[in-house]
């Protein structure tokens, strides 16, 4: 069975339009917050933190809940790109294959990197509206 979609992700696909007794109207929905990594990161992680948290927190996508998660995703970023620079070598006998860490560390980047709609696949699901001044606002709502 598929995860279950928030509420606000279901109601931009349209999911309640046939069934709207299916919308949980008692989902929590996280307070607003400061949004700052919740350990000391990396210098490198801390570089794709910055590059990309500013848009998530506009877009109300990365919230004062999700900073573990996302924090954590930023330091497998760092961990997927040294892993990338490994798979190229040649394995030592009874070692594991380097570019099988790779794809493991590809698949780590990409299931936490989907939650936060950081792949085209998962992005191509939200529908933003249109016509506000804060596209933003629309995702929440």
């Amino acid at each position: 069975m598929p995860a279950r979609k928030p509420s606000n992700v279901a109601r931009l696909h349209g999911d309640f339009k046939k069934n709207p007794q299916r919308e949980n109207k008692s989902e929590p929905v996280p307070s607003e917050g400061l949004v700052v990594p919740p350990f000391k990161l990396t210098k490198r992680a801390q570089e794709v933190w910055n590059r990309l948290a500013p848009d998530l927190i506009r877009k109300r996508v990365l919230t004062p809940w999700d900073v573990d998660m996302f924090a954590e995703f930023c330091e497998a970023v760092c961990i997927l790109r040294g892993k990338r620079r490994s798979a190229r070598r040649k394995p030592e006998p009874g070692a594991s294959s380097p570019m099988g860490e790779y794809k493991a560390a590809v698949g780590i980047v990409t299931t936490l990197g989907s939650r936060y709609g950081l792949t085209p696949v998962d992005r191509a699901k939200i529908v933003m509206g249109g016509g506000n001044d804060n596209p933003g606002d629309d995702l929440l709502t």
